[in-house]
């Protein structure tokens, strides 16, 4: 569950996104596992759960099915400004402000806190390697 406040608006990343409402300082907690969040079995996932849920690395075998607006986190490719912190609730890790947020500024979490992110970002991006990573155009 989102702890902090923030709008859902147009995202120049991908579809929609998280944009914070008020500074927000490195080192602020960003989103914790609470309800209305849930884990659903892999097994029981479907395509709207995988799509806006995230599979942690350290548990695959559920998805965590986001219940508020943090369903709309977009990753960041080559910049992310929240990530994961040490912190773990109810078996997810705590994720923080990597660095100092603007007001107005999009949420971007890193790629390593979703096991399913090479997935998702296969319909964004051209090829997995590390050498091409620019937006496929008509996306």
């Amino acid at each position: 569950m989102l702890l902090i406040d923030v709008a859902v608006r147009r995202s120049p990343i991908h579809g929609l996104g998280l944009f914070a409402l008020n500074d927000i300082p490195k080192g602020t907690e960003l989103w914790a596992f609470s309800p209305p969040d849930c884990r659903i079995p892999i097994s029981e996932a479907d395509s709207n759960d995988l799509h806006f849920g995230y599979i942690n690395p350290e548990n695959p075998d559920f998805v965590v099915k986001c219940g508020d607006l943090s369903k709309f986190w977009n990753f960041g490719i080559h910049y992310a400004n929240c990530g994961p912190s040490d912190k773990v609730r109810l078996g997810e890790y705590v994720i923080i402000a990597l660095v100092d947020i603007g007001t107005g500024d999009e949420l971007l979490i890193s790629t390593e806190s979703d096991f399913d992110s090479k997935r998702k970002l296969s319909n964004l991006w051209p090829t997995d390697s590390e050498q091409q990573l620019t937006p496929s155009l008509g996306q």
